[in-house]
């Protein structure tokens, strides 16, 4: 009736892999399943969902009853289980770190590399007792503050400039005006055109800038 617990030790993989034979459901791996496939290796994170590097992989499987037997086939690990791999090994990182940010963004990444949820579930169980770092995000009175008509730039003040194309010396757009070829851009008529159409009730604020 009792339950036998032990770990089963792989070349090539650091960690020690638990298994437990008794009443109730034989198990192996850490998600305490009767198949479990661990992944060791040296890789790094590429673009997108690319993966450097390589790894070894080690299959195990637990029969079930009393009288279990557990296989382990070792072989060569694929492209998604060294992605899966290193986000993993990314995120449980970030876990020690404590620092909201660094791990808020391991957990979004985790999910999209095909992390087990368990460790998901328990990144984010983590991150809920964190605070985000000062000044990371907007809070509604900063861009209140922040988007306001009076802080549009008015440029109606400066000089006109010409600013030559630096792309060729022979970019067509730095040739004189030829024939009918002229661009006039007039200001004020955006304002004139909506002069009488000012909405009741809207602050100076507003308007002013254009009336």
């Amino acid at each position: 009736g009792d339950v036998i617990t032990g770990t089963v030790r792989v070349d090539g993989i650091a960690d020690p892999i638990p298994f437990a034979v008794g009443p109730g459901k034989n198990s192996v791996g850490e998600l305490e399943r009767m198949r479990a496939v661990v992944v060791h290796g040296n890789v790094a994170a590429g673009g997108g969902f690319q993966v450097e590097g390589d790894g070894v992989a080690a299959e195990l499987q637990v029969t079930d009853g009393s009288t279990a037997e557990i296989t382990v086939s070792i072989r060569k690990a694929t492209e998604p289980e060294l992605r899966r791999f290193g986000a993993l090994k990314a995120l449980q990182e970030a876990e020690q770190k404590k620092t909201y940010n660094d791990l808020h963004a391991q957990i979004a990444k985790a999910r999209t590399r095909g992390v087990e949820q368990v460790h998901i579930d328990r990144a984010e169980k983590l991150l809920k007792t964190l605070k985000p770092d000062p000044g990371t995000f907007l809070c509604k009175q900063t861009m209140k503050e922040q988007m306001r008509w009076d802080k549009i730039t008015d440029r109606s003040e400066e000089p006109e400039s010409v600013v030559l194309c630096a792309g060729s010396p022979d970019c067509s757009c730095n040739e004189p005006l030829r024939g009918n070829e002229q661009l006039e851009i007039t200001t004020g008529l955006v304002a004139q055109a909506i002069h009488h159409c000012t909405p009741k009730g809207a602050t100076p604020e507003q308007w002013n800038l254009m009336s």
